[in-house]
């Protein structure tokens, strides 16, 4: 018997060895799901942390580029400024070396050796500078070909200088449409005839005159971009303008009248001298009076240039007229008919005509014509 239980012993040993050993297994695996289970919220919130610090970062990724953005911007900025001050003092440099060149040469020179005008023809510098005696010889053909170089910059010029206002071709196109309008002034002031004949040619050949019609002005208005308020400001300037010219030409009528009623004279020294004192001094009132006519349709012409259209709607205008000259007459005349206007022969009898007492029936605006002659050709 003791021998079986001695048999027997190590057997319940190893069994209970054996259960214990299970109980360890399932110990241990109740161990490492207590782990996993503990270790699911620990990798969500790695998970999370992780997503902060990239969103993080990607949020101060943006704040520099818009920083950077915003620095770029501020440089341009700075640039298109430096840029026009650059411009402006070189102007003013070219301005002081003419002034003082002309000043210095001024007392070797007869008038017609004075500078009338220089021109940039969208380059950065002077390329071409025309005296006044120049301007006086100015032929049709000289004026086309100043003229188609200075249009042909202006093409190159002006698609940029509408998408991108404040760059540097912007502000080349300004200067072209400055110097044309200092050219046709200069031309308006030396050499009318030629001016009047490139107004009317077609410079593609000169042997085919200007050919546009009602339409051709109404399609130009609008190529040119003008506001409401635009054709508003061209329809009264052009009211104003031929109210002015009727006054003037019914002045001249006076004038021709007083010249026709002086008497036949004496036969006397005294006689003679009187009445040739009195026709020298109305024959003068007449030719002022023609001056004073041609100052004014400057006038209104450079008022409409300088202070109803931009420099860009002026190289607009330039452009498009192409292969014409820009006849501002006509497009103030056209801008009237569109708004219903009066006829221009309309307004001007309509100021020529007298009233019951036989006054006129409008009185010259208080416009000094020496004064405006110098802010027209300007």
């Amino acid at each position: 018997m003791g021998g079986v239980s001695a048999a027997a012993q190590p057997m319940t040993s190893r069994a209970e060895s054996g259960g214990s050993s299970e109980g360890g297994r399932e110990a241990k695996a109740d161990e490492r799901e207590h782990r996993s289970a503990a270790s699911i919220p620990k990798a969500d919130a790695w998970k999370e942390k992780n997503r902060l610090a990239q969103r993080a970062f990607r949020q101060r990724q943006k704040e520099k580029q818009k920083a950077s953005e915003r620095h770029i911007e501020e440089l341009s900025e700075k640039v298109q400024s430096l840029e026009l001050e650059k411009r402006q003092l070189q102007a003013a440099l070219e301005k002081a070396s003419l002034a003082a060149k002309s000043s210095a040469e001024a007392e070797h020179k007869s008038p017609d050796d004075a500078l009338a005008v220089a021109l940039k023809l969208g380059e950065a510098t002077v390329q071409l500078q025309l005296t006044v005696g120049q301007i006086k010889a100015m032929t049709l053909e000289r004026m086309v070909q100043i003229w188609k170089t200075m249009v042909h910059k202006v093409g190159q010029y002006l698609p940029e200088a509408e998408r991108s206002p404040g760059s540097v071709r912007f502000y080349r196109l300004e200067d072209l449409a400055f110097e044309a309008r200092l050219l046709l002034w200069a031309m308006v002031e030396h050499n009318m005839r030629t001016l009047s004949d490139f107004i009317k040619c077609n410079m593609e050949d000169l042997s085919t005159p200007r050919v546009a019609d009602h339409q051709y002005w109404v399609d130009m208005l609008a190529r040119i971009h003008l506001s409401p308020n635009q054709k508003g400001a061209l329809v009264a300037a052009r009211r104003a303008m031929l109210a002015n010219i009727g006054a003037l030409l019914a002045e001249r009528e006076q004038l021709g009248a007083k010249i026709r009623g002086i008497e036949d004279v004496e036969d006397t020294k005294d006689g003679v001298a009187m009445h040739f004192q009195e026709l020298s001094d109305l024959c003068e009132k007449v030719r002022a009076n023609v001056d004073a006519i041609h100052v004014c349709k400057c006038y209104y012409m450079s008022h409409a240039y300088r202070e109803i259209f931009t420099p860009l709607q002026c190289a607009r205008f330039m452009y498009y007229s192409y292969p014409h000259g820009m006849d501002m007459l006509s497009l103030m005349t056209c801008a009237a008919k569109e708004a219903g206007e009066p006829s221009t022969h309309t307004l001007l009898r309509a100021v020529q005509m007298p009233t019951a007492d036989g006054s006129a029936a409008h009185k010259l605006s208080a416009i000094d014509w020496n004064q405006a002659k110098k802010v027209a050709f300007q």
